[in-house]
């Protein structure tokens, strides 16, 4: 045996290099994806607009052909891969107990150009004329990750509240769309959101469906019941059709001759360093934890969004003529 040879292959290191390769991906019809939905949420409390999901700007660089300035790692990729073999689990699952329609059912909206797969679709027990479709996610079940998606008590004694679970607005956006889009199919009574957590196995699930507003001429979203306040479901295609109108704009202007360097970007929908009166905001609203909020002076927190962001240094004017050029693909990202 060649022990020289064996310590010179290192075997995650060359796992590293493959998942995070560059990926010739072809071109593809440029459509908006269900993953990036947003909506504008007005706050019943206050009476202030504010965005939940994905963010416009960074869409519309990706539409526009601009590279990722932010690759993912090869730590990102894993957990890329692991949510999909966790979906294939639970679609296997499905199978067997006996209530497997379809899965990765795919669809394009025409007026918005959205592109969307669902997840698995499945039937009610010895029903086959009314389907479920789920749309499964998987994260960590850490609690300080997860405590939002269960019915937890927060504080001690006098001070002890009880919070209600609530799904990830992102994730509940996606089946939002589902729903809208098959809303006249008698047979679709709804919608599942289902989590699945890797590192303790913990489950969770919620329950979603529509109903017309025939006063707004709207359909209110009903999470376990209760119908979700500040937005309807049409405010999602709202945002859609906003970011189509900028850049239906900013392809005449390329037509024109200009670059997509030339162009503007939309506004940012998210902050990368929050104010301190937006942190104390945030706080207050429980959308910021107390440590990053106590840590306001030396870390200056902001929106997780711009975080993960494929396009943070590009988004940020920062001098990407140095950055790698071995960037995952589209897809990955």
């Amino acid at each position: 045996m060649n022990y020289n040879k064996l310590k010179d292959f290192h075997f995650w290191e060359t796992l590293d290099r493959a998942i995070t390769k560059k990926r010739f991906s072809g071109k593809r019809r440029q459509s908006l994806y269900p993953s990036e939905a947003s909506c504008v949420i007005i706050d019943p409390n206050t009476n202030k607009a504010r965005i939940e999901g994905g963010c416009n700007r960074k869409s519309w660089y990706r539409i526009m052909g601009f590279q990722p300035t932010n690759p993912s790692t090869a730590k990102d990729m894993y957990t890329f891969e692991m949510g999909h073999l966790i979906e294939e689990m639970i679609t296997d699952l499905c199978k067997m107990a006996g209530i497997y329609n379809n899965n990765s059912i795919k669809f394009w909206e025409k007026t918005t150009s959205v592109s969307g797969e669902i997840d698995i679709v499945v039937e009610i027990p010895l029903s086959e004329d009314e389907i479920i479709f789920v749309e499964a996610k998987s994260t960590w079940g850490a609690m300080s990750k997860a405590r939002d998606l269960f019915d937890h008590y927060k504080g001690r004694g006098k001070d002890k509240k009880f919070y209600k679970a609530k799904p990830k607005m992102g994730n509940l956006f996606q089946l939002i769309i589902y729903l809208f889009e098959h809303k006249d199919d008698p047979k679709v009574i709804g919608g599942k959101l289902v989590y699945f957590f890797k590192d303790n196995s913990m489950r969770t699930e919620f329950d979603v469906h529509l109903e017309y507003n025939s006063a707004a001429d709207k359909h209110v979203v009903f999470v376990n019941g209760v119908a979700e306040k500040g937005y309807y479901a049409e405010g999602i295609y709202e945002r859609y059709q906003e970011l189509l109108g900028k850049l239906r704009e900013d392809f005449a202007l390329i037509s024109t001759g200009k670059t997509k360097e030339d162009l503007i970007p939309p506004e940012r929908d998210y902050e990368v360093e929050y104010s301190r009166e937006k942190a104390e905001e945030e706080y207050l609203a429980g959308r910021l934890a107390k440590s990053k909020f106590d840590k306001y002076d030396k870390e200056k927190p902001g929106a997780w969004m711009c975080a993960y962001c494929a396009y943070a240094n590009l988004c940020l004017g920062k001098d990407i003529s140095q950055l790698p050029e071995d960037l995952e693909s589209e897809e990955a990202a």
